[in-house]
């Protein structure tokens, strides 16, 4: 459990982590209006929050739940500067399981081979 002080800061956090991924959200829907859906979008998370960032369960559930601009797409993956990532968002059930669980991109790359895609690892 967070103390006070910790909890106002995490929401701190959260509260810039959302303007700055909405911001990249406005942007991305302006310039893909013209393709038609799914669209599944790769946001490089270069900030380096640390812990504190979007693989937080709660920075990732204050950001999420008040960023209506998620709905426009089919994926929402977060990469990371370590070449690692995260579903952030996804309209697919079983994609959307794993952002609960931080499950690594690389095995979301595995998963892929489930919904009929090639498992590649490029």
């Amino acid at each position: 459990m967070l103390g006070p002080t910790e909890a106002t800061c995490v929401e701190g956090i959260a509260r810039e982590i959302c303007h700055l991924l909405s911001e990249v959200l406005t942007v991305k829907i302006r310039k893909l209006a013209r393709l038609s859906l799914p669209r599944v979008l790769l946001i490089f998370d270069q900030y380096g929050f640390g812990s504190y960032g979007l693989k937080n369960p709660r920075v990732r559930g204050l950001c999420v739940s008040g960023l209506p601009e998620l709905a426009n797409f089919h994926t929402v993956f977060i990469v990371e500067d370590n070449d690692e990532g995260f579903v952030l968002s996804s309209q697919d059930g079983q994609w959307a399981d794993s952002c609960e669980g931080n499950k690594p991109l690389a095995n979301v790359r595995r998963e892929k081979s489930a919904f009929g895609e090639n498992s590649s690892s490029a």
